[in-house]
């Protein structure tokens, strides 16, 4: 790991994972990096110093930056995007070279109302985004934007180059019909980026909850996660293990990989100092 005198980064760090060893193995040589007195350290200097804006490509002051030490991951908060996004347009830039074809690349997420969508649209005009929302009555207090299913689509095989879930994956009752779904969906050579709660020290995912036989059975309480566009939030069935990988490619992808990024000059930082993003390529 590269530290300065000050004892924060002198580099970004941006490392993949294909498999739970390769990343126990980069935990046991930078064990530093998942201390919380190395992340306060990296939040410190963002609030010193700014961070660079994906959207604006300006130097944004840390005065202007709202954060929660609490959750880091979820904060770092400016124009309505906070860490994980910019992990993920980071992501988008590294893997598809987004900024230098806004007008030509289809992008799909199951997002529409957010401020992160809501940015999407204005930067890329072929970006479609939707919610799940079945009722009509709900339907029709978000319009124009529509309702889609990641498990039955309605979209016709291969028509985006990307498509981007950010927590997503985990209230989906079949995450291997949703990844399949995003792998029909996706342009041969396409890329499914995304952002969710991950069970980084096991191989197999943490089952939540399920549905069985049109019943819904819950393991232990109950856990639900915010939702845009419901005050009840969202039940939460799964946390994706390492296993995630496997999954992706059983669905359909040629490539499945985990990615680790630290880099506090564009405002990419976590609890852990990092955020990971899953990426399958088509």
């Amino acid at each position: 790991m590269n530290l300065n005198n000050e004892g924060s980064l002198s580099h970004p760090i941006v490392e993949n994972f294909a498999s739970l060893e390769e990343w126990r193995l980069f935990a046991m040589h930078n064990g530093q990096l998942f201390s919380k007195a190395f992340s306060d350290t990296l939040v410190e200097n963002i609030l010193i110093n700014g961070f660079m804006d994906p959207l604006s490509k300006k130097k944004i002051s840390g005065l202007e930056v709202k954060h929660d030490n609490d959750n880091i991951r979820e904060s770092i908060k400016h124009s309505g995007w906070i860490s994980r996004h910019r992990a993920v347009y980071f992501m988008m830039n590294l893997l598809l070279n987004v900024d230098s074809k806004k007008k030509d690349i289809k992008v799909y997420s199951p997002e529409a109302t957010t401020d992160w969508a809501l940015n999407m649209r204005k930067l890329f005009p072929n970006f479609i985004g939707s919610e799940f929302e079945p009722t009509s009555e709900v339907l029709a207090t978000i319009a124009p934007f529509g309702h889609q299913d990641l498990c039955d689509m309605t979209f016709p095989d291969s028509i985006f180059d990307l498509v981007i879930t950010q927590e997503v994956l985990e209230h989906i009752p079949s995450v291997d019909k949703a990844l399949s779904e995003i792998c029909r969906i996706l342009l041969p050579g396409g890329w499914s980026i995304n952002s969710h709660p991950f069970a980084v020290n096991s191989y197999f995912s943490v089952t939540k909850a399920y549905e069985e036989n049109g019943q819904l059975k819950i393991i232990g309480e109950p856990e639900h996660h915010g939702n845009p566009i419901s005050d009840l939030g969202s039940l939460v069935y799964e946390i994706p293990g390492w296993d995630i990988l496997e999954r992706a490619k059983k669905c359909g992808f040629s490539e499945a990989k985990i990615w680790f990024i630290v880099n506090p000059e564009l405002g990419i930082v976590s609890e852990i100092s990092g955020i990971l993003v899953s990426c399958f390529r088509k």
